[in-house]
């Protein structure tokens, strides 16, 4: 939370909204950070990271992604994220990238790393981060 305040408070950044992105457990914090911070945070991105509970604080949008056999973040993990988020009328698109494994984005794990999968997600981070972030 200090991280967003001081960031909150960089000339760059004063009158803008701000976006976060996670990865695995950073995509739990992100989750729950816009929970915490809810007239901060205008945007999540979560790279195979689930957080279950309540929503009905935040007003971001969640972009997921999330990797079709995941030891850590199983379907079920994304399911219950989703319906969390669906409960709190939350925006959300949750994609699951076929023949994935955690960390799949990650090119420094070669034995993880699908160079399509993660380049679709990144286009669709930036294009959502573009569409949500003022």
């Amino acid at each position: 939370m200090q991280a967003a305040k001081q960031l909150q408070s960089h000339p760059a950044v004063i009158n803008s909204s701000i976006g976060v992105i996670g990865f695995s457990l950073g995509g739990y914090y992100a989750l729950w950070l816009a929970e915490k911070m809810p007239a901060t945070i205008a945007a999540i991105v979560t790279f195979y990271g689930t957080r279950g509970g309540t929503f009905f604080k935040s007003h971001a949008p969640v972009l997921g992604h999330f990797a079709e056999r995941d030891v850590y973040e199983p379907q079920r993990s994304v399911q219950r994220l989703e319906e969390c988020l669906r409960a709190a009328n939350r925006k959300a698109e949750l994609y699951t990238y076929p023949g994935t494994t955690h960390w799949f984005f990650e090119e420094n794990r070669p034995d993880a790393f699908n160079a399509p999968a993660a380049q679709l997600a990144w286009t669709r981070t930036l294009e959502f981060l573009d569409q949500h972030l003022v």
